[in-house]
């Protein structure tokens, strides 16, 4: 049996609740996981390294066994961890409503994505408690939003504050705002024709209107929001009337002076008209004097959505005008003889959608009710048009209820959608945002070997993280790792690459995002050129892991096949002299795992003859002596002869070309 390798690494670590163990990067087989002495559950070996998740807050000392494998023996390693509870700092954002909008909401409150519990409502003293359940909440890009909706409230301010209280997992905290309960506001409508005034409100006011034309004072009440005031015995002339309401439980009050001219005159009457696109009902107008008289044969002049149209009254006084535009609402001007009056055209869709948000490949899809140009619902069959994203599709009605779907399987994005009633010819358009299921990905810088990882987040069909045990697929140089999330949705994968740079996916569910990762290296030197023997100093940087210089480190060179260590100074910087001969070399630089090569050039430095005279006057450094003038002889080499003060030769130096003594 071959002896098994027990001289290794098995470093733990920890990072908020998971805890890592860091074994050799082609170790393989299981690790037995024990906390606070108890086994918690075994996992395996991938990539070199083995981890689990603590789920709960608390104090931990966690060992974890490794049984070894063909090559490894088995080793144990254990770490200590305290697991706090997390802040969870709900927020809320409030917004004044109509009172009319019972089930609108007052306030959003957002909370983390993995809150539980339930939150206590206080509502200007009144306070009520909501569970944390699928139905109170809505999750999207990994947090918790609850609408909280106004059901009965009267009209006023309200004082609000929301206290979340907190579970296994997170704190208690507070948010606190305020919204008013608005009563409605609206347009007047006040027509007179010389014996009747006519206010008219929103259909469902109650109440009573007063009007006061100089001091008599009447009294209508409201039926079916109008109040009609008979003033056939006002004197005839020229008045003015005040019209007060005082309002009721829904909408304001109001107070108005209106002009009333009970001289004989021109009175023009425009009525409002209701109707669904692509139906012929018309608007309706009506030329009197103020007793009811018809005017016949007057020119009426007509503004609507910008553009002016004409028509003439016959013998009843009497016009009508035909509406051919898109729905919405629309002012309509009409105008005779100086004298103006104004309606109200609403044309009624003949197909309503509603924009949707979803998460890539859920189950919500896209609905759109159909009706024809009377309100009446298409039948069961009905063909219909969608067009999304350059595609057409028909679909047909389904049921009584004039409902068509489109199924929705686009990419990420946002779109726009168009249905098509091919019974009227009317569009609808809408809103499709489709929002991946991995979110939070981002491109990274790191440099080689720090803590920096690669992290994800996954979300469900619902827009909130999922469980923990889901698997990610992530590809980075060509090589597939298989990722679990956890508790949060998270997941995580170690970047141990070389220092270059990379594209990372990360795959789940069908959907797939792409990010750069960068590794910077932790060790840089550059190339040196240099002369033969000029003192040169080959220098190579070393960072830490936050890219500051880091001093004391031992930096081996490899150069020639022979190597050198070197230590760094404070600035993270470790030299080697350099006493090549000519010629180029390569050398290598290794930190902790980090190598990097570069080149040397040594050049062949050929020196001249008084080059070679000055080093042979240094060399001999004596005043009573003096150099004569260098030769090269068969050699190559130069011969420096010296003499004495009395021209005397007494030696005969030589040097090499590169000023290196040879005799």
């Amino acid at each position: 049996e071959l002896m098994k390798i027990d001289e290794y690494d098995a470093n733990i670590s920890s990072d908020v609740n998971e805890v890592i163990l860091a074994l050799p990067e082609d170790a393989t087989g299981n690790v037995a996981v024990y906390v606070n002495g108890e086994l918690y559950e075994t996992v395996a070996v991938e990539n070199g390294e083995a981890s689990t998740t603590l789920k709960k807050p608390g104090n931990y000392t966690v060992r974890m066994d490794y049984e070894g494998d063909n090559v490894y023996a088995s080793k144990s390693n254990e770490t200590s961890l305290e697991i706090t509870k997390m802040k969870s700092d709900i927020s809320m954002n409030t917004q004044d409503i109509n009172v009319t909008d019972k089930d609108s909401p007052v306030a959003i409150i957002t909370m983390p994505g993995a809150a539980t519990g339930n939150i206590t409502i206080n509502v200007n003293g009144k306070e009520y408690v909501v569970d944390i359940n699928s139905s109170t909440v809505k999750g999207l890009n990994g947090i918790l939003v609850m609408p909280l909706r106004n059901t009965d409230l009267p009209a006023g301010e309200y004082n609000i504050t929301a206290t979340y209280n907190g579970d296994e997992y997170f704190l208690e905290s507070t948010a606190n705002g305020t919204f008013k309960i608005l009563k409605l506001e609206y347009e007047l409508d006040y027509k007179y024709n010389g014996t009747t005034v006519v206010v008219t409100l929103p259909e469902d006011a109650t109440g009573e209107i007063t009007l006061d034309i100089n001091g008599t004072v009447i009294k209508a009440p409201l039926i079916n929001g109008t109040a009609t005031f008979d003033i056939t015995d006002v004197p005839l002339g020229p008045e003015n009337a005040t019209i007060f309401y005082p309002g009721d439980d829904t909408y304001i009050g109001f107070e108005d002076v209106v002009p009333m001219v009970t001289e004989k005159g021109i009175v023009l009457t425009v009525e409002d008209l209701i109707k669904y696109y692509g139906n012929d009902e018309k608007v309706n107008l009506k030329v009197t004097d103020c007793k009811l008289v018809p005017y016949a044969n007057q020119k009426v002049n007509i503004t609507i959505n910008g553009k002016s149209y004409s028509r003439t009254t016959d013998e009843n006084g009497t016009a009508s005008f035909a509406v051919n535009l898109g729905s919405g609402e629309y002012e309509i001007t009409a105008e005779v003889n100086g004298t103006n009056s104004t309606g109200k055209v609403t044309i009624l869709p003949t197909v309503n959608g509603t924009d949707i948000v979803k998460v890539l490949r859920n189950g919500t899809q896209y609905y759109a009710t159909f009706v024809d140009s009377n309100g009446k619902y298409l039948a069961d069959g009905t063909e219909v048009q969608f067009n999304i994203n350059g595609v057409l599709y028909n679909r047909k009605v389904n049921g009584n209820e004039g409902l068509a779907k489109l199924n929705i399987n686009l990419p990420q994005g946002e779109y726009i959608i168009t249905a098509t009633n091919l019974v009227t010819g009317e569009n609808g358009a809408n809103k499709i945002t489709v929002i991946s299921r991995i979110i939070e990905n981002n491109d990274i810088t790191k440099y080689f070997r720090n803590e920096t990882q690669y992290t994800v987040k996954v979300i469900g069909d619902d827009g909130n993280p999922v469980s923990a045990g889901e698997k990610v697929i992530f590809n980075i140089n060509g090589v597939f790792y298989t990722r679990e999330t956890n508790a949060s949705g998270i997941a995580k994968l170690n970047i141990n690459l070389k220092p270059g740079e990379y594209i990372i996916t990360a795959e789940y569910g069908g959907c797939k995002v792409a990010n750069n990762i960068k590794v910077l290296p932790v060790l840089t030197a550059n190339d040196l050129h240099m002369n033969y023997k000029d003192g040169s100093v080959f220098e190579a940087t070393l960072v830490d892991g936050q890219g500051t210089p880091s001093a004391n480190q031992k930096i081996e060179f490899n150069i020639n096949g022979v190597f050198y260590y070197r230590i760094t100074n404070s600035a993270g910087v470790a030299k080697l002299n350099i006493n090549l001969e000519p010629g180029s070399y390569i050398i290598t630089s290794t930190y902790n795992g980090c190598s990097i090569s570069n080149t040397i050039t040594v050049n062949d430095h050929t020196l001249t003859g008084s080059e070679i005279e000055n080093i042979a006057k240094t060399s001999i450094n004596n005043d009573n002596f003096k150099v004569g003038t260098a030769t090269l002889n068969s050699n190559g080499n130069w011969n420096v002869p010296v003499y004495d003060s009395k021209n005397n030769l007494i030696t005969t130096l030589i040097f090499d070309k590169n000023g290196n003594a040879l005799g």
